[in-house]
Formats: C-alpha cells, structure tokens, sequence
C-alpha cells in the first residue's frame, strides 16, 4: 500500500520510550539531591557553626619557662610561647609582627636585650 503523505511516520500506539538518562535520573535523583545536600553541609556550614572564634587561654599571666611554677602557658622568649593546656601535648606559638633579640644571641648586649624581652 503507498503511503500517503498525511500516513504519520512514527509509532502512535503504547507509550513513547524514555531516553536513559531520564530514567537514570528518576532513579537516583533522591539519593544524588541529599548527598550535594549532605556535601554543602558538611563543608561549608559545619565549620562556621563549630568555630567558638577566640578562647582565652588564661586571665593569669605567663611564667618564664623554666623558672618558678608552670602556669598553663610560658614564655620561651620575646617572641615564643609554650601553651599546654588540659593536659594536651605542649604547643609552641611564635608570635608574628616581632623580632625580638634570642638568648643565644652573640653577643652579650644582645643577650641583655633578648633577657629584657623574655621578661617583659
């Protein structure tokens, strides 16, 4: 039988067939929307909502280190200190911004200096 020209060309009867993707995506698309939902979460406001900003380490002041009784936090140099707090591994913080003379300096004004520093 000829074909007309108004005889369509394509199947009318059952429904059309999805493309792979589609049903791919009707599949997971639960499961992929709260795993980017869970991914946001995990790294961007996580962090901003356990962040406590600065904690005070101590409203008494530092003790030399080496001399007398350890506080909680002690001074190394003009420019380092030793912080070990609740019973955590000592941690050394040089402080940025200072360059203050060392105790090994070589000479003996210089280690004058560096003892001034410490103490104050």
């Amino acid at each position: 039988m000829p074909r007309s020209r108004f005889t369509p060309r394509f199947r009318t009867s059952g429904a059309p067939k999805r493309a792979g993707l589609l049903s791919w995506w009707n599949l997971w698309r639960v499961p992929t929307l709260v795993t980017i939902v869970a991914a946001i979460w995990w790294f961007g406001v996580r962090p901003i909502t356990e962040e406590q900003g600065w904690t005070p380490v101590t409203d008494t002041p530092f003790s030399l280190c080496g001399e007398g009784v350890r506080t909680v936090g002690c001074v190394i140099d003009g420019d380092s200190l030793l912080i070990s707090e609740g019973g955590q591994r000592p941690r050394r913080i040089r402080l940025t911004g200072f360059d203050a003379p060392e105790l090994t300096g070589s000479s003996e004004t210089a280690r004058a200096l560096a003892r001034q520093a410490r103490r104050r």
